[in-house]
């Protein structure tokens, strides 16, 4: 009886290693053509030696059992299946080695192609497509992509809505507060929205948390303040979408509450008036992957609009959009890739006050700005105020109207990067030594205790080690 149920094991395992062989290679017969050698050698062994091992010792049992009649039958149809399998996995790897020419001419043919259309090289066009950009569209818009192909800002969910909603409070003269963050997004978003809200007439001013103080983001003490001063309508940027409890507690007490964000969102959606977030499941609009500033650059345009101002004035918004954009480190893909490209035209002839005093105070008057100066000079002086300062004063220098007073924030800011940078080395060269001369060295997580680390400096450091 035991004997009978081992053949029966034998025969099952048999049975269902020969048809998981054969569906695959109905499935995916491609891939496993690489495996054929394994594959072949592993179905001869599976059918083969039972076979073999059972008709040689087991002769006598199969006398006296006519039922094992039927069992080898069964093997012999199991034979078949695994020949024919062995068989089309043959004929698909004759298939495929035969059309590799083919498919690697189809692929120069291509590049060669895309070289032709828009005027590059044929290794310029596959290191394009290496970056996942597909079809002609796509690449035009990669290599000569400008302002008009930008998406209209209509098409983000509630941004016409907000800007409506603004427009009401402008013209009931209410007071509107924009609540920013205090990173090079946050810094640069504020800018726009105030810059746009006073263009339109509003009666506008900020507010952009304290870094230890107040932490990320919308709080209840910012909130208090913002009523106790008679504050009618809240507009964030860079931050709010996260903000439940917060805007909830501004909607009790009657205030008008409007995000514009880019982070994702969570679970639970907070009760705004209107929520601006490309993220938003149900936003049609077609790039997700716009920053901060970038949104509220969008929401400018929609306001603009409303209230008939020309909208070749937001222009002047790029440049802002496009250091957040770096600085930010967001995919330079789609319209952010527009953004910088044009971003940068109009940094390196910019009229605004700050950032040329800021380009002078890092000895960059007479280089072409590029996204590396943005993510490695002059944006580390924007985050630096909100690191060890406040950033208020990167703000402040966006907006400056006196050439001496930017001249002083600009040095203020350079300052304070440095301080930033000797502070950071310091912090890694206490680390490492901590780790190196300790036992800390021998675990596989590092948790590293800095008693005298700045708070805003823990995640640069951790990062070096």
């Amino acid at each position: 009886m035991k004997q009978s149920t081992k053949y029966w094991k034998i025969l099952v395992n048999l049975l269902v290693a020969v048809f998981t062989i054969v569906c695959l290679c109905v499935i995916f017969p491609k891939i496993l053509v690489f495996f054929m050698p394994f594959v072949v050698g592993w179905i001869i062994s599976m059918i083969a030696n039972p076979l073999v091992r059972f008709l040689e010792r087991k002769v006598k049992i199969v006398r006296k059992h006519s039922s094992m009649m039927i069992i080898i039958g069964v093997l012999a149809a199991v034979i078949g299946l695994g020949y024919l399998a062995v068989s089309r996995l043959v004929v698909e790897t004759g298939n495929l080695i035969s059309s590799l020419p083919e498919i690697y001419e189809n692929f120069q043919a291509d590049f060669q192609e895309i070289g032709r259309k828009f005027g590059i090289d044929a290794v310029t066009a596959r290191l394009i497509r290496n970056r996942d950009v597909v079809g002609d569209e796509a690449v035009r818009e990669y290599l000569y992509g400008s302002q008009k192909d930008l998406y209209a800002p209509q098409l983000m969910k509630d941004c016409r809505k907000t800007a409506e909603i603004l427009k009401e409070k402008i013209a009931e003269k209410k007071k509107i507060r924009v609540i920013g963050d205090y990173d090079i997004d946050g810094v640069n978003a504020t800018c726009i929205l105030y810059k746009g809200l006073i263009r339109c007439g509003a009666e506008a001013d900020v507010e952009i948390p304290d870094r230890m103080k107040d932490g990320y983001g919308l709080n209840k003490n910012l909130i208090q303040y913002a009523y106790e001063e008679g504050i009618d309508t809240i507009l964030t940027c860079d931050n709010g979408i996260a903000a439940v409890d917060e805007i909830a507690e501004a909607k009790r007490l009657g205030m008008t509450v409007l995000i514009t964000d880019h982070h994702e969102l969570q679970e639970r959606i907070p009760a705004a008036d209107a929520i601006v977030n490309p993220k938003q499941p149900e936003c049609t609009y077609p790039y997700k992957s716009l920053c901060g500033a970038a949104v509220a650059y969008k929401l400018m345009i929609c306001l603009y609009e409303l209230c008939g101002i020309p909208v070749e004035e937001t222009d002047a918004f790029i440049e802002f959009a496009a250091i957040a954009t770096v600085g930010d480190v967001m995919d330079l893909t789609g319209e952010n890739r527009i953004l910088v490209k044009e971003g940068l035209k109009m940094i390196n002839q910019t009229s605004n006050r700050g950032l040329k005093a800021l380009i002078r105070a890092n000895g960059l008057e007479d280089a072409q700005i590029s996204s590396y100066h943005i993510g490695f000079v002059l944006g580390p002086c924007i985050n630096a105020s909100g690191r060890l300062d406040t950033a208020k004063r990167a703000l402040e220098l966006l907006l400056a109207e006196d050439d001496a007073v930017a001249e002083d924030l600009a040095h203020t800011l350079k300052e304070l990067n440095d301080e930033r940078k000797d502070m950071t080395q310091q912090g890694v060269a206490q680390a490492i030594e901590l780790i190196e001369e300790g036992v800390l060295k021998e675990d596989k997580v590092l948790v590293v205790y800095l008693p005298d680390c700045h708070e805003s400096l823990a995640g640069i450091i951790a990062g070096r080690i």
